[in-house]
């Protein structure tokens, strides 16, 4: 949202990101004149922004990245942006006691305290991308700088942000091969970049996979319970698209299931709370929602007032790439799509095969896992068609794995989310199931 306000000024006029960052400057020198490194991150997290918004619109800039308390030093090039310095955290500032705040001095020329810099131009994207990965690590440095201070700890849903977005800017730098138009798009407006079957390093300084995996997985809040279901939702979401988009489909996996695990107790959570003030029994699960709904009969519908077009089809899509990660159902790319036929089009043999290829490999145990906590997700949203999904599946995939108790109780279900979608007039909510072990012995009759 923060970008987005940057850029909607900015297409109106290019000097009204000069003028931010200006401010954002003065900020982030008077925050590293009083030691407060959480004020002193935040403002050089706007100056990065600002940096990127100019390269996406094309604007020339220069910027002289001196690390020393000096007076603003400007461009001479006048067909250029004049950007003041950067200004760093100084040798100093990385003591753990706070210090008298004194008023910014002025040094004499060739009595720099640090290294300077060299100067960063829009036209140059490769010295653009030495700068904002340096950037990000300053601020990150700054923000873990702030939890020696009692008081000023910044709050891990906001440090887990910075990661993310720090990580999302390498791994669009990676998929475009550099800091170019794609990449821009990408990290501005979030148009998708088609990911290349090879990606050539020809520019020096592209951050490498690992590094973004590296990089993302600081993200990971400890302990996840400190959070919210909401903050913990964003920032899991999060780690899971940009190891997603490098290619880190196992990873993603791992961390999909951890955003499930903390998805099934809120959602259970909401639909108790909904049961409650619908004056029905939590317990009562999917029949409690069987009451007439919407369109049907022109009622107020059931505990949940759920209508059929109403349920999120994203996540489905969300749960079969989880599950394909772990070998639980083929992920069909574009050129197989074209000629193969998806799971509900399949004959019944070409089904069992393609179980028992799935069968032959990976670990049956997780397996069955993962399918109970897609069970459960759509259970608790609820989805009757996820429903019906997931727990064929589970039957397909454990087999002789699971008790017989247990085999019982999901075919009940299955029957049962069949009729509570049939009362809520729901059409067309029905599964089907099949496998090796429904053809037991066959006799040859004269």
């Amino acid at each position: 949202m923060f970008t987005l306000l940057i850029l909607a000024f900015a297409r109106h006029a290019e000097t009204n990101v000069d003028n931010y960052i200006v401010r954002f400057v003065e900020g982030a020198n008077i925050a590293r004149n009083n030691n407060d490194h959480l004020w002193h991150g935040k403002a050089l997290n706007g100056i990065g922004v600002c940096l990127v918004i100019l390269a996406y619109l094309g604007v020339d800039f220069q910027v002289s990245t001196l690390s020393s308390h000096r007076d603003y030093s400007f461009s001479t090039n006048p067909l250029k942006i004049q950007i003041p310095n950067i200004p760093y955290p100084t040798l100093d500032a990385k003591s753990t006691s706070k210090s008298t705040p004194t008023p910014p001095k002025t040094p004499t020329p060739g009595t720099d305290s640090t290294p300077s810099r060299p100067s960063t131009s829009a036209a140059d994207p490769q010295q653009l991308l030495e700068l904002i990965p340096e950037l990000g690590t300053t601020i990150l440095n700054l923000y873990n700088r702030s939890s020696n201070f009692q008081g000023e700890t910044i709050p891990q849903i906001c440090f887990s942000e910075s990661v993310i977005r720090h990580s999302k800017f390498m791994a669009s730098v990676y998929l475009a091969n550099g800091l170019n138009t794609k990449s821009l798009t990408n990290i501005v407006l979030g148009d998708p970049i088609m990911k290349p079957e090879i990606i050539e390093r020809k520019i020096h300084g592209l951050p490498d996979k690992r590094e973004i995996s590296a990089s993302v997985m600081r993200a990971y809040p400890n302990p996840i319970e400190a959070l919210t279901v909401l903050d913990a939702s964003k920032v899991l979401g999060g780690i899971a698209s940009v190891l997603g988009s490098i290619g880190f489909q196992r990873r993603k996996a791992m961390i999909t299931r951890e955003l499930i695990r903390i998805l099934i107790p809120g959602l259970i959570q909401a639909r108790v709370v909904g049961a409650a003030g619908a004056g029905i029994h939590p317990a009562a699960g999917l029949s409690a929602t069987s009451g007439p709904i919407g369109p049907v009969s022109g009622g107020s519908g059931g505990a949940l007032d759920i209508m059929e077009d109403e349920v999120e089809i994203g996540i489905m899509g969300l749960l079969e790439d989880m599950c394909s990660a772990y070998g639980i159902v083929r992920k069909l790319n574009k050129n197989m799509a074209a000629n193969e036929s998806t799971d509900g089009e399949r004959q019944p043999g070409e089904e069992i095969v393609a179980e028992n290829e799935l069968r032959a490999f990976g670990w049956t145990g997780l397996k069955i896992h993962v399918l109970r906590s897609c069970m459960s997700l759509c259970e608790a949203l609820p989805d009757f068609n996820g429903v019906l999904k997931f727990t064929a599946q589970l039957l397909k995939m454990g087999g002789s794995d699971l008790s017989r108790d247990e085999q019982i109780k999901l075919a009940t279900n299955i029957s049962r989310t069949i009729s509570a979608a049939g009362k809520l007039g729901m059409d067309g909510v029905v599964t089907s199931y099949w496998d090796a072990f429904l053809l037991r012995e066959i006799e040859l009759v004269e």
